[in-house]
């Protein structure tokens, strides 16, 4: 995919679209330039790798998961794409536009014919992943131009080396499309302007390629950072020196203003700077752990990753998690994957949730027996350790002793395994005489050992380490948005 994102710095523009509905039109409002506070501010984009959805009725696009509706309807934010891979980016006035020449001083162009009037075209085409934000919102933005009334704002920056900017509303028409290998689409689409189209040109150089940083917007927050003001923080990053600085304000972990201070010189503009900043203060993150005790009869036949990534309790922090090894049903090993905070050494740690036992090799032994059914005509006699018939068990022996030809008494030897209870069981005893039949006896299983899973005695740990000081933090991002004449 390098190849396709180097496009549009090889064709030399910058093209960028806004979603909008047609009754937030404002023809008055094509002023304002590319850039803060202009017809379009191109210091936020949409990051191209956004889901995107054509929304429930055709007047909305969705983007993100979950989903935000991104076509501009009255208010204030706007939802920027850039676009990328393109390949062409032509403008064709009609001949019938009118005309306004205007002869004015301060560099913002001399002798210019600047077109104000009634129609235009733009053809854009490209080449992008068929995943592109900007491409699936193009294609949204022509399928319901009609059903849904959707529009969009446009802008042209470019081509390099000068600072020709061109805007306007559009509606989006004849989109075509070919599918190349590999996930990349090659495509067409032409913009239709009605109404005004805004023309900015700057003569005072040939162009201006370089210079001193004149203004900065911040592109990405950063994340965790210590709550509060840096002055005077280096630049880093971009064709510059090196000596640009600003202030900073940090609110809620992420930077909210920033404040050129130095200007620097060298810098282009959309040079990507960013700032070492100090990330928010943590305390008591665990940094080790020791096995106190290694548990007893944890069952490890669970599936891939039971272990991993385990919440502990107890102890003066929260947060923390492990993962586990384990081996012959004890804890061998136990290692850190959140350090959580707050805690302190010494604290003694367990598992949040109980880890599974063994199942228990009892299960179904049948415990005790009832209703004695005594039969009649055996053998006078006592049994030791005679197999059980009968039941949905196995390996269930008993103890029997017969008075009177009757059985008088049963006891249970081994409780065997697998039985439930109401199970009704026998066994084989000898008739009194082998020519007369027996009358058969039988006894029910009472209570059975009902405990299918055994409990797991569940290890403990005690925090050996604890890390207090600066936390793990992202640093900002700031986009240089205009530089000024080094001469």
């Amino acid at each position: 995919m390098a190849g396709c994102s180097q496009y549009a710095a090889a064709f030399g523009y910058e093209f960028y679209i806004v979603a909008v509905s047609a009754d937030s039109i404002d023809f008055a409002n094509v002023t304002g330039g590319i850039g803060p506070g202009g017809f379009i501010d191109p210091t936020a984009t949409v990051p191209s790798t956004t889901k995107i959805e054509e929304g429930a009725t055709p007047d909305s696009i969705m983007a993100g998961t979950p989903g935000t509706n991104v076509v501009f309807n009255g208010g204030f934010n706007q939802t920027v794409f850039k676009t990328r891979g393109i390949t062409n980016a032509s403008l064709d006035s009609d001949t019938n536009t009118e005309e306004s020449i205007s002869y004015q001083e301060e560099g913002r162009g001399f002798d210019q014919s600047v077109a104000i009037g009634k129609s235009w075209n733009f053809t854009l085409d490209g080449i992008t992943p068929a995943e592109d934000a900007t491409y699936k919102t193009l294609r949204l933005l022509e399928k319901n131009g009609v059903p849904g009334q959707l529009k969009c704002k446009i802008a042209r920056v470019g081509p390099t080396s000068t600072t020709e900017a061109i805007y306007g509303y559009a509606t989006i028409t004849n989109f075509t499309e070919t599918v190349e290998a590999g996930g990349i689409v090659s495509w067409s689409i032409e913009f239709k302007g009605h109404g005004p189209i805004a023309i900015e040109l700057d003569n005072t150089n040939s162009f201006i390629a370089q210079g001193p940083i004149r203004t900065l917007a911040i592109t990405a927050g950063g994340s965790n950072l210590k709550d509060g003001t840096y002055p005077d923080i280096a630049l880093t990053g971009g064709s510059g020196n090196g000596l640009a600085t600003a202030d900073f304000t940090i609110s809620s972990g992420v930077a909210s203003v920033v404040q050129l201070v130095n200007k620097g010189n060298g810098y282009e503009l959309f040079d990507e700077l960013s700032a070492n900043l100090q990330g928010s203060d943590v305390t008591g993150l665990i940094n080790g752990l020791s096995i106190n005790s290694q548990g007893l009869g944890i069952n490890e036949s669970q599936p891939s990753g039971f272990f991993e990534n385990m919440p502990i309790t107890n102890g003066s922090g929260s947060g923390g998690t492990v993962s586990l090894t384990l081996a012959n049903g004890i804890v061998t090993g136990v290692s850190v994957d959140d350090s959580g905070s707050g805690y302190v050494q010494g604290d003694i740690v367990t598992l949040l949730n109980e880890l599974p036992g063994l199942p228990n090799p009892t299960y179904g032994e049948a415990l005790s027996l009832s209703s004695l059914t005594v039969g009649n005509a055996y053998e006078n006699t006592s049994y030791t350790n005679i197999a059980a018939t009968g039941g949905s068990g196995s390996n269930l022996t008993f103890d029997i002793t017969v008075s009177s030809g009757q059985v008088s008494l049963v006891t249970i030897n081994n409780g065997g395994t697998g039985y439930v209870y109401g199970d009704i069981v026998s066994a084989y005893l000898n008739p009194q005489d082998q020519t007369v039949p027996v009358s058969e006896w039988s006894v029910v299983i009472e209570t059975v050992d009902d405990t299918e899973i055994l409990d797991a005695t569940e290890p403990i740990f005690e925090v050996s380490s604890v890390f207090t000081g600066e936390g793990i933090h992202t640093d900002p991002t700031i986009r240089v948005t205009s530089i000024l004449d080094s001469n």
